[in-house]
């Protein structure tokens, strides 16, 4: 909402709302309601025009520049600046009248929306040449309270338009990127300067966790050791066209896309095939697919590239969040009440993932703090609202085919229970399908037998037209084909069925229950500008593949990325802002999932633009952002403080490198990795891991299975561990993964007893520290002093200290009985240095 102070106003705005000020407040106002010579009457003709297009910014809600036009009392004031937006019985000297009939973007009124029509116009000039009359009688010119996007909302820094930036003319040895140029000119403005670069060995080690999330090999920590021309440039080209990349970055995004492997809920029922959006997201970042068409793929995929499975694998971000699966005998109130908290998720996520927005408050009322009416959020979820998720086939044909299948085999069904002679509540169970509750199980158990079919009875029960068409999608299914075997295998994905969108109903209040107007699809009005949605659903439907879909999921997805006129500037800010996050800790704007009002400001906002326009100038391509972090001297700085740094305590100016934590996933990948164990088997469906019984107690219904012995197959990434909405894993809760219920760009750590005590004595970690000990000996090392060598190279990244290779050596030859060397690894495992990157 605007304020109504006018000191931040620009000139132009305060003049027109202070000139509308005095216009209405020194008119004498007759009683007469009707002006004889006009024909006009106020409140038959004037009054509607002001309610349409001015009372929205001066009215009771809102009084742009201190100016009120909605009753006769606040309207003829004088304004601020003493002049007179009304001249009466001379609208050419009006300055209300100047503004209504400009072509100045700066001057005319209304600023946005519509503007007033001929007809309009020429009314308002007669009302003002004959007096402005304004009757006693007159009811007060209505009021909203639904808030109207200004050209002040528009204003915003993370709404504007995508500036092209010169990078900054630094006489300085030490910039070698454009981003040195950008932080060396804050740090001398605030009297800081660079810190020491560090360690090749401690550089190295930073540069594999933050790239892939594994550590260095030993062989690669000895050759770094031996080699006084440690060449950083070349280490960063590797490990970014290393197939382990994907999986790191993916992990950062599925964060993001509250990914996870089960409904959630009670019930919490799991969904097998949803690994197949993880494996998208691993494919997309490895081969550097452009982050715009990574973006337009997630959300229209199927309409976009129906027979691309890629493509189609992409629209699982929109199915990733929780399912709610009611009764099947709720009141329809109910079932529609949990249809749009599967959409609320579905745009909640969809903003706050790529335009780094907070959306899902405006579903009860307008947005709090940012530009956000009410109305665009349901025009969002009207442009979600026929969508459906399906866990289906990748490939076209035999989508298809599942698809018509299963809408026959369901009307067959409903069909048969029509037939019988069960109640309405048995009837709804019997539709559900098959379940736990004992009213399902009884309903099933008396009629059971009536409803089933096999598919030849199916097939019979088709009529001969629906039994051709079927065998057409059955032989164009048969004949389908595609060189990848993950790509025949059925995915957790959304799709359409119909080109007739759903009808969607502003809510009062968000209760289902007190729907208001039909609200068409549409986009956030404050990040629009000279395309609507019309526009860009004329051009997605230009580009339809032959797909049964209303194409408003592919409008929206064009206006994502739509750099000139849609929001493809604040994408582009946020992607490379939660790039900038995850490789220094802390994001330009500290808050990767809020570019609001209540959000961050950056800490260098010409660097932020200066990195989207980067990103835009090189085709989207995400690596060339990596790759301009990575060799860049920011990047390349010691995390030991200097003298300077009292002076940026918090890091904010970049002056030092800031310590980072291990997340979870890292921390027992680490532990993976320096033990032998890890198994860098890329792809493919969840893992279940060992977790102790107790940890399930009081859990969902689909228990995780108890009878786990753990081996090779379980010693994939963590990436690759089922993600059970009920069950968290033990390990990857203690260590702060996120509650994949919501959208988490920001990771939290904590420091708590239980990270240790998982450390000491999670019965996986101290079989990995025999394994770990088991292959240092095995690289014919008996010399103790070698032994202990191995072992810090292959943890911490670096060869011992004297004093370290002293201490060591001397536990491991007085030890008496046990395991020394498992012991002596196992420390290494829980040390401080091993959870921290430096």
């Amino acid at each position: 909402m605007v304020n109504s102070s006018t000191k931040n106003l620009p000139a132009s705005t305060k003049s027109l709302t202070q000139f509308l000020l005095v216009a209405l407040a020194t008119v004498a106002t007759p009683v007469v309601a009707e002006d004889q010579e006009t024909g006009l009457d106020f409140s038959r003709d004037v009054r509607p025009i002001f309610a349409q297009h001015c009372v929205k910014c001066h009215g009771a809600e809102k009084q742009r520049g201190g100016f009120r036009i909605d009753s006769r009392e606040s309207a003829f004031g004088e304004a601020d600046s003493g002049d007179a937006p009304i001249v009466v019985g001379k609208p050419d000297e009006s300055e209300l009248m100047r503004r209504i009939v400009s072509d100045d973007d700066g001057l005319w009124m209304p600023p946005d929306g519509a503007r007033l029509s001929p007809s309009e116009i020429e009314t308002v000039k007669q009302w003002i040449a004959a007096g402005a009359q304004w009757p006693d009688s007159a009811n007060a010119v209505p009021s909203t309270t639904e808030m109207t996007i200004t050209g002040e909302d528009r204003q915003f820094w993370s709404f504007q338009p995508l500036k092209t930036l010169e990078v900054p003319k630094i006489d300085s040895d030490w910039v070698r990127t454009p981003i040195d140029a950008f932080v060396l000119r804050t740090m001398r403005q605030r009297e800081l300067r660079p810190n020491e670069p560090a360690r090749p060995l401690a550089l190295q080690r930073r540069m594999h966790f933050d790239v892939l999330g594994l550590p260095p090999s030993e062989q690669q920590v000895i050759s770094t050791e031996s080699n006084e021309l440690f060449d950083a440039d070349l280490l960063a080209d590797t490990l970014l066209e290393n197939k382990h990349f994907g999986e790191r970055w993916a992990r950062h995004w599925l964060d993001v896309a509250r990914y996870a492997d089960s409904n959630g809920y009670e019930n919490d029922l799991d969904r097998p095939n949803a690994y197949q959006y993880r494996d998208f997201v691993i494919r997309a970042l490895n081969s550097d697919l452009p982050f715009d068409q990574f973006v337009r793929w997630q959300i229209a995929g199927d309409e976009l590239q129906p027979d691309n499975p890629v493509a189609v694998a992409a629209t699982g971000f929109l199915a990733a969040g929780p399912l709610n699966r009611s009764a099947a005998t709720a009141p329809e109130e109910v079932l529609k009440g949990i249809r749009y908290d599967e959409l609320d998720d579905i745009v909640s996520t969809t903003s706050q993932a790529f335009l780094g927005l907070t959306l899902g408050c405006a579903r009860c009322h307008d947005h709090k703090f940012d530009a956000i009416p009410t109305r665009d959020y349901y025009r969002m979820v009207a442009t979600f609202a026929s969508s459906s998720r399906q866990d289906s086939a990748l490939i076209r044909a035999r989508r298809e085919l599942d698809l018509w299948r299963k809408r026959s085999r369901r009307k067959l069904l409903l069909e048969k229970i029509g037939a019988l002679d069960c109640t309405e509540d048995e009837a709804k169970w019997l539709a559900a399908g098959p379940g736990n509750p004992a009213e399902s199980k009884r309903a099933f158990k008396k009629y059971g037998k009536s409803i089933e079919f096999d598919d030849q009875q199916w097939r019979a029960w088709l009529t001969g037209a629906e039994r051709e068409h079927f065998e057409q999608l059955e032989a164009a299914a048969n004949a389908s084909t595609h060189e990848s075997e993950w790509a025949k295998q059925p995915a957790v994905l959304v799709t359409e069925t119909s080109n007739t969108p759903v009808e969607v109903r502003l809510l009062k209040r968000g209760d289902v229950g007190s729907p208001a107007d039909v609200t068409p699809p549409g986009f956030f009005s404050v990040l629009t500008r000279n395309r609507s949605f019309a526009d860009y659903h004329s051009t997605a439907l230009a580009r339809n593949h032959g797909v049964q879909t209303t194409g408003n999921r592919s409008a929206f997805a064009l206006w994502l990325t739509d750099i000139d006129h849609g929001a493809g500037a604040l994408t582009a800010r946020v992607i490379v802002n939660r790039i900038w996050y995850h490789y220094f800790g802390t994001g330009l704007v500290a808050t990767p999932n809020d570019f609001g009002v209540q959000g961050s400001r950056p800490s260098h906002p010409e660097l932020l633009e200066w990195l989207a326009a980067e990103l835009v100038r090189n085709e989207w391509k995400l690596k060339s952002i990596h790759r301009l972090i990575l060799t860049s001297n920011v990047y390349r700085q010691s995390s030991q403080r200097s003298q300077f740094s009292k002076l940026d305590p918090a890091g904010r100016w970049l002056s030092y490198r800031k310590s980072k934590r291990l997340d979870s996933e890292a921390t027992r990948d680490a532990i993976l990795a320096v033990s032998g164990r890890l198994n860098r088997q890329l792809h493919g469906p969840a893992i279940r891991p060992f977790i102790p019984a107790a940890a399930m107690a009081t859990r969902s219904r689909d228990k995780w299975p108890t009878d786990i012995i753990e081996g090779p197959e379980h010693w994939r990434r963590s990436l690759y561990i089922f993600v059970k909405r009920s069950i968290r894993f033990p390990m990857m809760e203690a260590f702060d993964a996120p509650d994949p219920t919501a959208s988490c760009g920001r990771r939290v750590p904590t420091t708590v007893a239980v990270q240790a005590l998982t450390l000491l004595n999670n019965p996986s970690i101290r079989g990995a520290a025999r394994d770990f000990a088991a292959a240092v000996r095995s690289q014919d090392q008996d010399d103790v002093r070698e032994q202990v060598g191995a072992v810090f190279r292959r943890s911490l990244g670096r060869p011992p200290t004297e004093s370290e290779l002293k201490r060591s050596v001397e536990f491991l030859s007085t030890s008496e009985g046990g395991a020394p060397l498992a012991d002596l690894c196992h420390a290494l495992l829980m040390s401080n240095e091993f959870v921290y990157i430096e």
